[in-house]
């Protein structure tokens, strides 16, 4: 006689190979519309300040990653373009 036991498969393939049929967890529960009330509310009350403090953090963080001109390049830079202009005028 065959032995129905089910063996404990990690993936969908292993149970195909083995012929066993997979036990798969049920879904986890959906919130009620309470709570769906709660966390929009929650989100909404995001303050103004919070934000633009968030975003300045974010914007300084980008800024660091920046790869900088030496002030003697630029120096030059801006006079090249100055004089360039002066000679399309």
């Amino acid at each position: 006689m065959a032995d129905n036991k089910i063996e404990n498969v990690e993936t969908i393939e292993e149970a195909k190979e083995t012929t066993q049929p997979v036990v798969i967890p049920d879904a986890p529960k959906t919130k009620d519309k309470k709570d769906k009330k709660n966390t929009k509310k929650k989100e909404k009350k995001d303050n103004v300040f919070k934000k633009t403090g968030k975003k300045l953090k974010e914007t300084n963080s980008e800024l660091k990653k920046v790869t900088w001109p030496k002030f003697g390049k630029v120096v030059k830079q801006t006079l090249l373009e100055f004089l360039f202009g002066l000679l399309i005028k």
